[in-house]
């Protein structure tokens, strides 16, 4: 477990970018997203563009959060992409 993360920008950016995400088309549209190593951690988006800089942003909140309360970061298991091809209403 990682107790903390640097506070330099490009430090957060490579580490955010090691955890896997799950990408999942909604059914009315658009795109969310879950971070299945950081529990809680999703985001939604219109596009898909927009869905990995949410992601990111997911993340580094998640983090953030974790930090503030003194609890401990998962390590990323993978980092890998998974998408899910049937559209889902949320």
């Amino acid at each position: 477990m990682l107790s903390r993360i640097a506070e330099c920008h490009e430090d957060r950016v490579a580490f955010a970018s090691k955890y896997a995400y799950i990408v999942i088309p909604c059914e009315e549209g658009g795109y969310a997203a879950c971070v299945p190593d950081l529990c809680g951690c999703m985001t939604q988006s219109e596009t898909i563009e927009e869905l990995h800089t949410n992601v990111q942003d997911a993340i580094w909140t998640w983090m953030d959060d974790a930090m503030l309360h003194d609890e401990d970061i998962p390590s990323p298991s993978f980092g890998v992409i998974t998408w899910v091809t049937k559209r889902y209403k949320f």
